[in-house]
C-alpha cells in the first residue's frame, strides 16, 4: 500500500512541475527583427505573436502564419489555430506548415501523426486509404515514465484493420494487437517496428 500511494505521490508531483515549466520559445524577438533558430525573418516584430495550442514552430503577424519562421502559404493569420503539428483556418487543415488537400477544417481532430475530418483519415499529410472514420483509432503508449497511454503512437486501428502510419499491417492480429513504444508493437504472433519519420 505504501508503494502504491508514493508511486501516486511522485506522478502528482512530475506532473505538476511539468505544467510549470514553460516549453521552450524557438521565435525571439529582437530590435532588428523577429529571429527563429538564431536567424533573422521577415516576419513583422511589432505584430509577431506565436499561437498557442500546439508546437513552438507556429507563429503569425500581421499579414501571414509561420511555420519553422517561413510563410505558410495560403493560412490565414485571423483564423489560425494550432494543434500541435497541425493547424488549421477557416478553409484549411495543415501539417508541418503545409497544407492538407481536402482535409476539412470545421470537422477535423488530431491525434498526434493521425488526423481525421468527416470523410478521411490522414497520416501527417496523406491520406489512410480504406480507413472507416467512425471507430478508427491511435494506439497510445507510455509517453511519460510510469503514466500509460499518455502518447500517441504511430500505430492505429478501426473495425477492419491495424495501420503503421498510412499503410494497412496485413499480417496484423486485429484482436491482439498492442503497442510498447511509439514506433514498437506486437501481436500473438509477431513483433512490429515502424521506421517512419515526421515529414519536413
Amino acid at each position: 500500500m505504501k508503494k502504491v500511494l508514493s508511486l501516486i505521490f511522485f506522478m502528482v508531483i512530475s506532473m505538476q512541475i511539468y505544467s510549470l515549466t514553460p516549453l521552450p520559445t524557438v521565435y525571439e524577438i529582437k530590435e532588428d527583427g523577429v529571429y527563429y533558430a538564431g536567424k533573422n525573418t521577415q516576419i513583422d516584430k511589432d505584430t509577431f505573436e506565436e499561437i498557442l495550442g500546439g508546437r513552438r514552430e507556429y507563429g503569425k503577424d500581421k499579414k501571414s502564419v509561420y511555420y519553422n519562421g517561413k510563410v505558410v502559404q495560403g493560412a490565414d493569420p485571423e483564423t489560425i489555430e494550432a494543434m500541435g503539428l497541425y493547424a488549421k483556418d477557416k478553409k484549411n487543415v495543415y501539417y508541418m506548415g503545409k497544407k492538407i488537400n481536402g482535409a476539412d477544417p470545421d470537422t477535423i481532430i488530431v491525434w498526434g501523426n493521425y488526423s481525421k475530418d468527416k470523410k478521411n483519415v490522414y497520416f501527417q499529410r496523406t491520406k489512410v486509404e480504406k480507413a472507416d472514420t467512425e471507430t478508427f483509432e491511435v494506439f497510445l503508449y507510455e509517453y511519460y515514465a510510469m503514466i500509460p497511454k499518455t502518447g500517441y503512437s504511430y500505430f492505429a486501428k478501426d473495425k477492419k484493420n491495424i495501420y503503421s502510419g498510412d499503410k494497412i499491417l496485413e499480417s496484423a492480429d486485429l484482436k491482439t494487437f498492442k503497442v510498447s513504444d511509439y514506433n514498437k508493437a506486437s501481436d500473438k504472433n509477431k513483433k512490429y517496428t515502424s521506421d517512419i519519420k515526421t515529414e519536413n
